[in-house]
């Protein structure tokens, strides 16, 4: 049976605390990123047709 640590290198191989912050901060920028998109597609709609 693998002790925890051992299980844990299974499982994630290279995990380290850089990577982990590394990985939050691309997915914030990324999460970000499309937030000012979109919002720059609502606040210039189109008008509405008459």
């Amino acid at each position: 049976m693998l002790s925890r640590t051992g299980l844990r290198r299974v499982l994630f191989p290279e995990l380290s605390l850089f990577r982990v912050i590394l990985s939050l901060a691309f997915v914030y920028a990324a999460v970000a990123g499309l937030a000012w998109l979109y919002a720059d597609r609502m606040i210039f709609l189109p008008p509405p047709p008459t």
